[in-house]
């Protein structure tokens, strides 16, 4: 995995969003929106590697993002936009399917990160596992550090990060703050 084609997503827990993660909440569906079209856009200019943290909330989303798009690398028509169109065109000559060369990495802080999470959550975690290309294990149990560890770990091997920051002190604004001193593209989902 080439740093240079590499993102890494980092956002809030469901409870720091300020709104509800659900398709009647209008914030959720722009959240939604604005991540697929970035993550699209991201493809376009040559990103293929896509890195989530596993953690219940923005991480999960985006990773759910990242799978839907590529699920439908088989069914893109050429009538979807323009930058879509060039696209598809463009990989129809004896190239792959548009977006079926995706990859999706879990940078997963220690072994049972999903053993605290509700139901819904530990399903939509689990869910996303077989499309993993592959599951990097950040520590061999839980400490107070390891979600740090993860995300800089993560930050490290991506050159774009894509966030949902608003300000809100914890792992996002550590994650931020660290992807900014480095030097890493920052896209904020918050706007």
């Amino acid at each position: 995995m080439k740093k240079e084609n590499t993102v890494c997503f980092s956002g809030y827990r469901p409870d720091k969003f300020g709104f509800l993660l659900n398709e009647n909440d209008l914030n959720y569906v722009n959240l939604i929106n604005n991540l697929n079209a970035e993550i699209k856009e991201l493809y376009f200019k040559g990103y293929r590697n896509f890195i989530y943290g596993g953690a219940l909330g923005f991480d999960i989303i985006a990773a759910e993002a990242v799978v839907n798009l590529k699920s439908k690398s088989k069914s893109v028509e050429k009538s979807n936009g323009n930058n879509l169109k060039k696209e598809f065109e463009k990989n129809s000559k004896n190239e792959k399917p548009l977006f079926e060369d995706i990859n999706l990495f879990l940078y997963k802080p220690y072994p049972e990160q999903e053993k605290s999470f509700g139901e819904e959550w530990k399903k939509r975690y689990t869910s996303l596992l077989p499309f993993c290309k592959k599951i990097n294990l950040i520590s061999n149990g839980y400490y107070s550090g390891c979600f740090h560890k993860r995300n800089r770990q993560m930050v490290d091997d991506s050159s774009v990060l894509v966030t949902f920051y608003t300000g809100i002190a914890g792992g996002t604004k550590a994650t931020y703050n660290y992807a900014l001193k480095n030097g890493t593209e920052i896209i904020n989902l918050y706007r």
